[in-house]
């Protein structure tokens, strides 16, 4: 699944936010929630659900702390984290490696040897605290959202963007909203910002960076500012300092040019608070399962709005007005699309905009569209002499795994992709494959239950040993020799395992032939040499995007421009979200655990019952885990990453999350940027293939490609970051996560 802000609709805000009617809480008395409910009760009809922050905050704190149904909701989070891959890697990093250690499992325990001792004051402050624990494994797909965070928001009236004069020269922080007024031809300067609540800009906003998900520093910078690629798909992606935290009740700013701003903050009160007075009335209607109004009214996306019009022959939105021009060709929901730059000294530069690797809907006919389209642009810019290619996957959060190997094998048909991964061992693991195993092998069964035994290998394909290949591209021979286990970094994983491409069943999309294979065995030439594509990213790629980048780095030699982050004359990650290559909701687990009874009972009504002593029993009836986590329509808001991407030729097998890689070239973002996409591309074909653009310090590290990966000295692990990589100034500890703030989702 793409990178969707769960709240991102019910937050939204417009630059006018600050003047949004509000009650103000100096006139209403009582517990904190029925403030909130008198307060959005002298509001109008046509006003949004908006409290001053503190008043919402307030409320979140007065839900007492659910002792016992905390201590069981953690020892039920750990068996569901045991589908985790990383968390020996997290406590024990390898060299390179950016962030802090941290104790997942411990810090879990901690938490709940804290509610024993009565040290927590109210149950927001608990759920605040598990989340805030898996948010310091900066993995995208590593997430618990609670309840609470489905009820509640925090947003700030403004936005902010980080703005180069040039490019290259450092840049300021300014208010996203005056950008855009010059760029609508407003007169007037905008001025920098200078500090923020009192702190030095640069600082704040890195701090309150840490409250996302991203392993880079970089990147998690970038996440606090709009989108340009991600809005282009409709999507409100305002960033996380507009919409996160609670921080106060106000923010000011005072800039450059000596001005002050004191701008109130507000509460987004995304469920209905009817008949909310007190605490325990919060706790009753929105913390009891998922009939629960929090948990069956989760907050609309521009993603869900988008594949809603699809879906309901309704008109395919057209790219919004970010400065995004005609395109050759894109794709009706806006996944994939094609552009040229008709600009005198760019005649031969084509653009491939991706800023999703999966079409929203979701639907079999979208997802050949996306194919086609590709297959149609790549078509059309070879034959109008394009030479140069733009890959640009700003803002791509990920998607369907295939559609990333497909991208690449149109890039370059010749090449068999590698695409290598791994899974936690661990006993339901085990348990689930040998009883899936036991199925696939069951002749009698196959022959009488055909329709059955398809649904059955769908899904569970991951665990047919029969359905993957080996790292050498070979069949597995058991189930065994698939699961292994495999002792690595004091820790057990299955054996290595790559897609057969030959097998639909193999992958997610068995209507679907990858170019190459199958149904698609017909392949044109490379459409454009290595050294003329560049990757332009802004860190925020992760999952899907990932694997598809690695192919472009590893096999395709293809490097990359990361534009924006911190301002610093020094490389930057081009990606700094997860690079699993799977991930699995706990609505799925619960799901492969619910049905493995029913393959257990295909062998005997004994052994089904032998699971109800094991760790499955726990994961199929959890008996208050899946009361308290929200619900994004009927999935759960919570994940695990639950197998590791790992490197051609790296004997360590270190998950590529572990893995430092600069980019070949770091450029800012300037004003015109922000308002016109054909500036940002210009910017990066003069870097790539033009004279100068880049930040100073920003290019030849030594783990990218430009800098020697390849040059037989540094070819197979390089992990060491450069030494400027990390921010001059000093960042404060971790923040404490406000579950309400916006935490993205991937698949």
């Amino acid at each position: 699944m793409r990178a969707t802000s769960l709240l991102l609709a019910a937050g939204a805000a417009s630059a006018s936010a600050m003047t949004t009617t509000t009650s103000s809480p100096s006139t209403i008395t009582g517990e904190p929630c029925a403030v909130v409910s008198a307060s959005l009760a002298a509001l109008g009809p046509s006003d949004r659900p908006l409290v001053p922050a503190e008043v919402g905050y307030n409320c979140l704190n007065s839900v007492k702390v659910d002792v016992a149904g905390d201590i069981q909701q953690i020892e039920e989070l750990k068996a569901y984290l045991q589908w985790q891959t990383t968390f020996t890697y997290l406590s024990n990093p390898p060299a390179g490696y950016t962030e802090k250690p941290v104790d997942i499992l411990g810090g879990l325990d901690s938490i709940s040897q804290k509610v024993k001792s009565g040290g927590y004051s109210s149950e927001w402050a608990v759920q605040s605290d598990i989340s805030s624990l898996l948010n310091q494994a900066y993995d995208n797909h590593l997430a618990f959202l609670s309840d609470m965070s489905f009820v509640i928001a925090f947003e700030r009236a403004f936005s902010l963007v980080s703005i180069s004069k040039d490019g290259v020269a450092l840049p300021e922080l300014y208010i996203y909203e005056d950008i855009i007024k010059t760029q609508n031809g407003e007169k007037f300067t905008p001025s920098a910002i200078n500090t923020i609540n009192g702190q030095n800009a640069t600082s704040y906003v890195s701090n309150q960076a840490l409250q996302t998900t991203y392993h880079d520093a970089d990147t998690r910078f970038n996440a606090m500012f709009p989108n340009q690629a991600l809005m282009s798909t409709g999507e409100n992606s305002l960033g996380t300092f507009r919409i996160g935290n609670y921080d106060g009740p106000s923010t000011t700013f005072v800039f450059s040019n000596g001005s002050t701003l004191d701008s109130p903050n507000s509460a987004v009160v995304v469920q209905s608070f009817d008949g909310v007075d007190s605490g325990e009335a919060f706790f009753s209607k929105f913390c009891q399962g998922p009939g629960s109004s929090a948990a069956t009214t989760a907050a609309p996306s521009a993603a869900s709005s988008t594949a809603a019009a699809s879906s309901t022959g309704g008109q395919a939105p057209t790219p919004s007005p970010t400065g995004y021009p005609e395109p050759v060709v894109i794709h009706s929901e806006l996944a994939i699309g094609g552009y040229f730059i008709n600009e005198t000294g760019f005649e031969d530069v084509a653009v491939l905009s991706i800023p999703l690797f999966e079409p929203p809907s979701g639907k079999q006919d979208a997802i050949l569209e996306y194919q086609s389209v590709l297959r149609e642009f790549l078509a059309s810019a070879t034959s109008s002499g394009k030479t140069r290619l733009i890959v640009d996957t700003r803002g791509n959060g990920g998607g369907n795994i295939i559609l990333g190997f497909e991208i690449f094998k149109q890039l370059f048909p010749s090449i068999a992709p590698f695409g290598a991964s791994r899974f936690h061992a661990h006993s339901a693991f085990e348990l689930i494959g040998a009883a899936l195993a036991d199925v696939v092998n069951n002749e009698t069964y196959i022959h009488e239950n055909g329709a059955d035994f398809l649904s059955d290998v769908e899904n569970f394909s991951f665990f047919d040993y029969q359905l993957l290949l080996d790292i050498n591209n070979q069949d597995f021979k058991t189930f065994e020799d698939y699961y292994g286990p495999h002792i690595i970094h004091d820790d057990n994983y299955t054996s290595v395992w790559r897609y057969n491409f030959s097998n639909a069943l193999s992958t997610s999309y068995p209507f679907f032939s990858l170019t190459g294979y199958i149904n698609e065995t017909k392949v044109t030439a490379q459409p454009f040499k290595s050294e003329n594509i560049v990757l332009l990213q802004d860190g925020f790629c992760s999952s899907t995007c990932t694997i598809f980048s690695e192919l472009m780095k590893e096999q395709g030699r293809v490097e990359s421009i990361a534009i924006g982050g911190l301002p610093v004359n020094a490389p930057m990650q081009a990606i700094g979200g997860t690079k699993g290559s799977m991930t699995l909701t706990f609505t799925n687990i619960q799901q492969l655990a619910q049905q493995s009874f029913q393959l257990a009972a295909v062998q005997s009504e004994k052994m089904a019952e032998m699971l109800n002593s094991t760790i499955i029993n726990t994961l199929a009836y959890p008996q208050q885990l899946l009361n308290r986590v929200a619900y994004n329509g009927a999935a759960a808001a919570a994940q695990v990453n639950a197998a590791d991407n790992l490197r051609n030729g790296d004997a360590s097998e270190t998950p590529l999350e572990f893995v430092y890689e600069a980019a070949d070239c770091k450029v800012f973002y300037t004003a015109e940027m922000v308002g016109n996409v054909e500036e940002t591309w210009k910017a990066a074909a003069t870097a790539q293939w033009g004279k100068g653009g880049c930040v100073p310090g920003s290019t030849d590290a030594p783990s990218s490609i430009s800098g020697g990966v390849y040059n037989g000295t540094n070819s197979t692990n390089p992990t060491q970051p450069h030494t400027n990589a990390a921010p001059a100034w000093g960042v404060p500890g971790l923040l404490v996560v406000a579950a309400g703030a916006v935490i993205a989702l991937f698949l």
